[in-house]
């Protein structure tokens, strides 16, 4: 999983995450006609009986996935709030190091505290941004089945994330 961060260190409820990234906005960015299926996951309630000594540091983790009718596509956003910016920063450094090939790379200008990029194109996956601020992580990925392109490219990936950062505020 990969997350990212908010200067603003207010509780992420369910209701503010799941109003941070509509299909609205996705479907915006999108050239062809589609439908979007949207489902919610608390991941860390999901995860607790599974992996507890994992989650001590978490606060809340939340996923919403926005996939096509037919599943071939979609973006996944999460969100994972920690008990303090410390725990959130060495989890995004250990997900920006533990990723590769291709590796991230920095972006510029920065999304909160620190951000990066990747296109992959394999593997159920297309491109990647996260960022972290404060004690909160943030990832949007999209994903995909070959031989499909992503549902939006990087670019417009890196303008969803802009705008989540700045929704958190």
């Amino acid at each position: 999983m990969l997350v990212a961060c908010s200067k603003d260190e207010k509780t992420v409820t369910e209701e503010r995450f799941r109003s941070l990234l509509t299909a609205d906005d996705i479907l915006g960015l999108v050239d062809e006609d589609v439908t979007l299926e949207t489902m919610f996951n608390d991941i860390k309630k999901a995860a607790a009986d599974v992996q507890p000594s994992q989650l001590a540091s978490v606060d809340r983790a939340y996923a919403l996935i926005f996939n096509t009718e037919d599943g071939s596509r979609g973006l996944t956003f999460t969100l994972t709030d920690f008990d303090s910016k410390d725990a959130a920063r060495k989890k995004y450094e250990q997900i920006k190091a533990a990723t590769g090939p291709p590796s991230f790379i920095d972006m510029s200008p920065v999304i909160g505290d620190a951000s990066a990029n990747l296109t992959r194109n394999d593997r159920g996956f297309g491109s990647i941004v996260m960022f972290v601020t404060g004690d909160k992580n943030i990832s949007l990925h999209t994903t995909l089945g070959p031989p499909v392109e992503p549902l939006i490219g990087l670019d417009d990936l890196e303008g969803l994330a802009r705008m989540v950062g700045e929704r958190l505020r």
